[in-house]
């Protein structure tokens, strides 16, 4: 059986608004123990620390609160999960995604178009 080490992130860089999704790949992770997701504009926007892969630390600078926050789940929550869904604790708001690559660009895409719906209806 096959089973794919790769995990999907996406999140919305605190600089300049972008969504930006990237693939991790655990064999990496637990070479470097740490992986960085850059946005285009050179803002480090989530960090992902793991010392033995089977537990996981990410870091994210916030954009709605504009604090850090720091999530931990361990590795059968992030191949096993289809999407983990990261939220603001302060406003409850989705900042991230991460889990099955397909399923977090999905979900990714839905929450820019929701997003720009609700930039129409408010007139912004």
């Amino acid at each position: 059986m096959l089973f794919d080490t790769n995990m999907g992130a996406a999140v919305r860089c605190t600089n300049c608004g972008k969504m930006i999704m990237k693939e991790i790949s655990l064999f990496q992770l637990s070479r470097s123990g740490v992986y960085e997701i850059k946005c285009d504009c050179g803002r480090t926007i989530m960090t992902v620390r793991s010392s033995n892969c089977k537990s996981f630390r990410i870091h994210i600078p916030c954009i709605v609160c504009e604090k850090d926050h720091l999530y931990m789940f361990d590795s059968r929550q992030a191949l096993t999960q289809k999407v983990k869904i990261l939220s603001c604790p302060a406003s409850q708001m989705d900042i991230a995604f991460v889990g099955n690559k397909i399923m977090v660009q999905e979900m990714a895409q839905k929450h820019e178009k929701d997003l720009q719906e609700l930039i129409e209806v408010l007139e912004i």
